[in-house]
């Protein structure tokens, strides 16, 4: 059993996502390659972090055409780097998916620079920031995408439509971010905002939604976070409920890994 000693948003949402997938993965040490979805989002990513790392320096934004190079070489990186998870029946059509996505991150940093980057001062990028408190045995770590000049911080998503009302509410992330904000600053940040690049009919948009947390919020997540660890603990890893959006071959790569030990599982004799 792996020896839990650090917590990041990704892990906290994994488990309680399926945690199955995450004993899978991190007890197991079983490798889920990542979707087209996912590099897309890296490649703007990619293309943020140049722009804003040197505008510290420059206090100026980079062309256009600087952010989509950044972008399709991101992309490209990750995919070689990662490997691409793909569902079987898309598996013909691989290298048609992959140079869409391509497309996308760099039509991503496109808006990125037309309508984002000229919003923000840049006070730090990409910044590995680490919280160990008094409520549980383990260290809250994670990188910050961006921390602006007027304290805010900001982190960039890609989705395939927009978010619906009220969805920057309910993200982990922000509660997390907040609190390794404040380790590492001494004071509350402004907001937490989510610039969030999605597919419209019309073509690459973007929306920001802002929310602010509070201590209220920490303490509920760290309850959730004791639960995650006594689950852990007494290697308790439930799937996620029949039914669930996630559980399928398209969006997880470990369901014919689960369905495959649920069927070995259930030809067993009765002991």
């Amino acid at each position: 059993m792996t020896t839990l000693d650090h917590l990041t948003a990704s892990s906290y949402g994994q488990f309680f996502k399926c945690p199955a997938q995450w004993d899978y993965v991190h007890n197991q040490g079983i490798k889920i390659p990542p979707g087209i979805a996912a590099h897309v989002g890296s490649g703007l990513h990619g293309a943020a972090e140049a722009n804003f790392r040197q505008k510290i320096v420059t206090g100026v934004d980079l062309p256009a055409s600087d952010l989509a190079d950044a972008a399709a070489t991101k992309y490209r990186e990750r995919v070689e780097k990662d490997g691409v998870l793909c569902a079987r029946d898309d598996r013909p059509a691989l290298g048609r998916l992959l140079s869409e996505g391509v497309d996308r991150a760099v039509e991503f940093s496109r808006v990125l620079a037309a309508t984002v980057a000229p919003l923000y001062r840049p006070a730090s990028v990409e910044q590995f920031v680490k919280y160990q408190g008094p409520e549980l045995p383990v260290t809250w770590v994670g990188y910050i995408d961006l921390t602006t000049a007027d304290n805010k911080l900001v982190d960039w998503k890609t989705a395939g439509k927009r978010w619906p009302k009220g969805r920057e509410h309910k993200e982990n992330q922000a509660t997390i971010y907040r609190k390794l904000f404040v380790a590492d600053r001494g004071i509350e940040p402004a907001a937490t905002v989510f610039e969030v690049f999605f597919d419209s009919k019309d073509g690459a948009k973007r929306d920001d939604r802002t929310t602010v947390r509070d201590d209220a919020d920490w303490v509920a997540l760290q309850h959730g976070a004791g639960i995650m660890l006594r689950m852990i603990e007494h290697g308790d890893f439930p799937p996620c409920p029949p039914g669930s959006w996630n559980c399928s071959p398209v969006w997880c790569g470990l369901w014919w890994v689960c369905r495959h030990i649920s069927e070995r599982q259930r030809r067993l004799p009765n002991v």
